[in-house]
């Protein structure tokens, strides 16, 4: 029998399961029923790549802070570098957070090591010799958590021009506990703060330059293009001043 999901989150769980086993799905195209058996493997689902915008601008995009994102963002950066961009735009709308220990490795090669304070709990600190290139990140609404960190830190630093709308303001750390009859709680344990001593817990960060997208703006996150992006677009602007 088919089953009826209610939405595509519904449908992606029902299909995952362990690596190795094995899944039949019945596929209608058409009037065409196809009955396929998979068998299930682990994915590699990418979170970061980069481009080059032109001869001058490299363009990163993080659209969350996975366990691979780190490794993704390092060949990234390589790439964007050894294309010999002479500036770089950080893209990181969209972009809910994700593992404070995978935004420590990204912000490694990009700022200097004296990053971390020590007056409280320093999540994130920095070994590698800093980038010194023009950057300018990109954030609106949806920016939240390890992403708004990783703007902050890169701003806070002088490091980065900050470009688009109000984050969202999500500068907490929870935990969740199982719970003997089977639920769970989760627990707020911590407030993230930026180097500059600022919560933005329930307020968010305010860009440099607020910007919102143009009405007539096609804003594809996979394949970036200022023609169609006026934040992109002003962002180049920016680092070609």
């Amino acid at each position: 029998d088919l089953t009826e999901f209610e939405d595509y989150q519904d449908a992606v769980a029902h299909i995952k399961g362990e690596e190795g086993t094995t899944v039949n799905l019945t596929v209608r195209r058409g009037e065409q029923t196809l009955e396929k058996k998979l068998i299930r493997k682990e994915m590699d689902v990418t979170t970061s790549y980069g481009v080059m915008l032109n001869d001058q601008i490299g363009y990163i995009r993080i659209s969350s802070f996975k366990e691979n994102t780190a490794e993704q963002f390092s060949q990234a950066l390589q790439s964007v570098l050894q294309q010999n961009a002479k500036g770089i735009v950080f893209d990181v709308r969209e972009d809910g957070g994700g593992l404070v220990s995978v935004l420590e490795k990204i912000l490694d090669p990009l700022l200097p090591a004296t990053y971390g304070n020590g007056k409280t709990e320093t999540l994130v600190t920095s070994t590698e010799g800093e980038l010194d290139l023009p950057m300018v990140v990109l954030v609106n609404g949806n920016t939240a958590s390890a992403a708004e960190l990783f703007a902050a830190s890169l701003h806070d630093f002088g490091k980065a021009k900050l470009l688009g709308t109000q984050t969202f303001g999500k500068g907490i750390m929870q935990t969740t506990k199982e719970l003997d009859d089977g639920g769970a709680l989760t627990l707020t344990v911590a407030t993230y703060q930026t180097t500059k001593g600022v919560c933005y817990h329930g307020v968010g960060i305010t860009p440099d330059v607020v910007l919102e997208p143009a009405e007539s703006d096609s804003i594809d996150l996979q394949h970036p293009d200022p023609a169609t992006d006026a934040q992109l677009r002003q962002a180049m602007n920016l680092l070609m001043q």
